[in-house]
């Protein structure tokens, strides 16, 4: 009777241990998702995927980004904001590397690595990588003075970086990863009138189960305009923009008493992200090159407009620079 009894013991702590670790991790998993699919709208900064697509006459593109991102406040899935006692850094550094392999069609490639830092622990991993096929479907060859250049994608996202099931540092800090793999199809349209360039770009993805994540579908939209100062400052232009990302609820498989499952359900999310920022073209006090090196700072604040649900709301600062080949 008494070994029955501590059988019995033990296997209620094991179930509340692990129900525990279980409510951890699915309070993780509902940050970082928020983390990854709201960093992933920044329109005019490195996390969008416009980031890595050629959208002019150049052969190759060569680029990195590095995001410094504070992440303040949480909202709940019906709405109610509650600041952090304890802020949260992240730093996310993106390689992009895209090359024509047609006259149309592009190939690209973007690694990540980000650094995270809170309640006094640092952890640096590597993220997710994000690949990339483009086919320029509405070229603009003869230089349109309305219509705009079309781009079409195919994106998939390699879950190189660990998700929070396989983290194993306190707070989750080395969990820079989705978990999973995902599949988007995009657009992208831009057109240049006079000093005025705008970007529009639209994109729906969707996961791939991997236990005991079962992901959904999602979208980001975005707009974007820049207008040139060349008058003032030659090569140096201002940007603004707006996106918006929602990502439909999705579920995590719970382990039950003799092996069997059930399945919780995490909230839809959405936030809507404006943005400001400068771009220059060139290297000050060096001769003009046919491939100028493009260099760009954003900010955006996830908490000025819209109305987010389920996600981690911060302000982001981007520094990037590309390094465009004509062809």
């Amino acid at each position: 009777m008494g070994l029955g009894f501590l059988t019995a013991a033990a296997a209620v702590t094991a179930a509340v241990t692990a129900t525990a670790r279980h409510a951890a991790v699915v309070s993780a998993a509902t940050f970082l998702f928020g983390v990854e699919f709201a960093f992933a709208g920044a329109c005019c900064g490195g996390g969008s995927s416009v980031a890595g697509v050629i959208l002019g006459d150049e052969k190759y593109l060569l680029g990195l980004d590095l995001d410094s991102k504070t992440i303040t406040t949480d909202v709940s899935a019906k709405g109610v904001w509650r600041d952090r006692l304890e802020l949260e850094e992240q730093q996310t550094l993106k390689l992009h590397l895209t090359s024509l392999i047609s006259d149309r069609f592009q190939l690209g490639v973007s690694p990540s690595l980000v650094k995270k830092h809170r309640y006094g622990d640092t952890d640096t991993s590597l993220g997710d990588t994000s690949l990339l096929l483009a086919y320029e479907a509405l070229p603009d060859w003869d230089y349109h003075p309305i219509r705009p250049r079309g781009t079409v994608y195919v994106s998939a996202s390699i879950p190189t970086g660990k998700s929070v099931y396989d983290s194993q540092s306190t707070g989750f800090l080395d969990a820079a990863g989705k978990g999973y793999a995902s599949l988007g199809l995009g657009a992208i349209f831009n057109k240049t009138i006079s000093k005025w360039t705008a970007i529009f770009s639209t994109e729906a993805h969707h996961g791939f189960d991997k236990s005991p994540i079962r992901p959904s579908w999602g979208y980001t939209t975005s707009l974007s305009f820049s207008y040139d100062l060349a008058s003032w400052i030659k090569g140096l232009s201002v940007q603004t923009g707006l996106s918006h990302t929602y990502q439909n609820g999705f579920h995590l498989e719970q382990s039950q008493f003799e092996g069997n499952q059930s399945l919780e359900t995490v909230d839809a999310l959405q936030v809507t992200a404006p943005s400001i920022g400068l771009s220059y073209s060139g290297i000050p006090f060096l001769p003009e090159s046919e491939d100028p090196l493009v260099f760009h700072l954003t900010y955006s604040d996830q908490s000025l407009l819209g109305m987010p649900l389920n996600t981690p709301l911060g302000k982001t600062l981007t520094l990037g620079i590309r390094k465009q080949i004509l062809r």
